[in-house]
């Protein structure tokens, strides 16, 4: 973990790249440090750490069991004071629910869906709106 959060922002940033770092240590490590960046003290890294879920996710073959690994983190961030990183969450959540499959998206992605349509930023709505709309998903459900 360095001092300056800019160098933990970038870090956040190439997830997707390093998890596909050859061997379990790597992976160990590198899931660790995504873990510490999604519960940084500074919000520019939690954002940027929230933006690259669906990226990180959907890099590795092993899928399911990242998602789970994250989920209590990825839940933790629906309830962010700060309104930019839950916009992050909800801009990326439905593609975490394609990346994963039926199963998964009527379960876990959808309650954070829920509890993301609820948030009191209207920010953190419209960004979940609009990833509705380029999903192809009709919005009227959701006015």
């Amino acid at each position: 973990q360095d001092r300056a959060w800019t160098v933990r922002s970038t870090v956040a940033d190439r997830i997707p790249i390093l998890l596909v770092l050859p061997g379990p240590e790597a992976r160990v490590e590198v899931l660790s440090s995504w873990r510490k960046l999604l519960a940084d003290s500074e919000p520019e890294v939690r954002t940027t750490a929230a933006k690259r879920l669906s990226a990180g996710i959907t890099a590795v073959t092993d899928k399911h069991d990242l998602f789970q690994a994250l989920l209590p983190d990825i839940q933790a961030l629906t309830k962010d004071t700060c309104p930019h990183v839950r916009g992050a969450l909800a801009r990326g959540v439905l593609k975490l629910g394609a990346a994963l499959g039926k199963e998964v998206y009527e379960g876990p992605v959808m309650g954070l869906v829920l509890e993301l349509l609820k948030d009191e930023a209207a920010e953190v709505r419209l960004e979940l709106v609009t990833s509705f709309s380029e999903a192809g998903l009709d919005t009227a459900c959701v006015a």
